[in-house]
């Protein structure tokens, strides 16, 4: 990944002269949960908070990481966020959500972040490819897509998340300065390869599986180096999702197809698999 070595060399220099902030005692603690859905969890149990069309669910793994650790949660996550709504408020039908930003304060000790993911945007790209995987469905027609003309626009985008998310991750400190702040990664949507993802209701072409898990890849690449070139900590919910992608039947997956038949919404994280992202947080946090 462009720049790895150096978001490392970065991290162990912040690292050993700071360290990372440690959380003050649960009942005393405050904790922010910045994002876009897939920190906010849409159909991942009963909506929580308003406006409403932020989609926002009670077992979304904020909801989760905040039960087990026993802080007091503001969760102010919302579907279809970008980079940009953590200072502009967005509007989601049903009202505005204020810029996400509005509730860090210098009493937050902890932050938990997701975005990146609708700057892409990853799952628009998911719905492309499976538009045009009848097309060539033993080929790779998305790839053909997004890389005709010799240019990798897929992997143009994805390397371009990180920037951004380096900006979102100095506006936080800067405004929460005590806090602790993990970034949260997305989880393994597809598998690495096969030859149909019919399962989901997601008929991706098999050339294109690779593509696809290739672009998010990266783009979890850039958002790591991201946090870890400014001081703060990843966290990699795709190694331990692995497995539970949309392909796979319902009960073993942990994302959701086009068609989804369980507690999650299309192309996103279901209960299971909000539940895997909350125990990845609480592990790094030590709980």
């Amino acid at each position: 990944m462009r720049g790895f070595k150096r978001g490392i060399t970065t991290l162990m220099i912040v690292a050993g002269v700071v360290g990372f902030p440690q959380l003050a005692a649960a009942e005393s603690g405050e904790y922010i949960a910045l994002g876009d859905s897939y920190a906010a969890g849409p159909l991942n149990g009963v909506l929580a908070g308003t406006p409403i069309g932020c989609f926002r669910f009670d077992q979304n793994y904020p909801h989760q990481v905040a039960a087990g650790i026993g802080m007091a949660l503001t969760d102010v996550t919302c579907q279809s966020a970008v980079t940009a709504n953590m200072l502009q408020p967005q509007f989601v039908g049903d009202g505005f959500n204020p810029a996400q930003f509005d509730v860090l304060s210098t009493t937050t000790q902890l932050v938990t972040l997701t975005i990146g993911g609708n700057d892409l945007p990853l799952s628009e790209m998911v719905v492309t490819c499976a538009g045009v995987s009848w097309t060539n469905p033993f080929g790779a027609p998305c790839k053909a897509v997004y890389t005709a003309g010799g240019t990798d626009r897929g992997a143009q985008k994805a390397a371009a998340v990180g920037p951004k998310v380096a900006t979102v991750i100095q506006g936080i400190r800067q405004r929460a300065p005590s806090a602790r702040v993990l970034v949260v990664g997305y989880p393994t949507l597809l598998p690495m390869s096969g030859t149909s993802c019919l399962s989901g209701g997601v008929p991706i072409a098999a050339g294109d599986l690779s593509y696809l898990n290739q672009i998010e890849q990266q783009m979890n690449g850039a958002i790591k180096i991201a946090a870890e070139a400014n001081g703060v900590e990843f966290v990699d919910t795709y190694a331990s999702s692995q497995g539970h992608d949309m392909c796979k039947p319902a009960g073993v997956r942990w994302v959701e197809g086009l068609m989804p038949s369980t507690t999650g919404f299309s192309v996103h994280p279901n209960t299971a698999g909000s539940q895997n992202m909350a125990a990845r947080v609480r592990a790094k946090l030590g709980y």
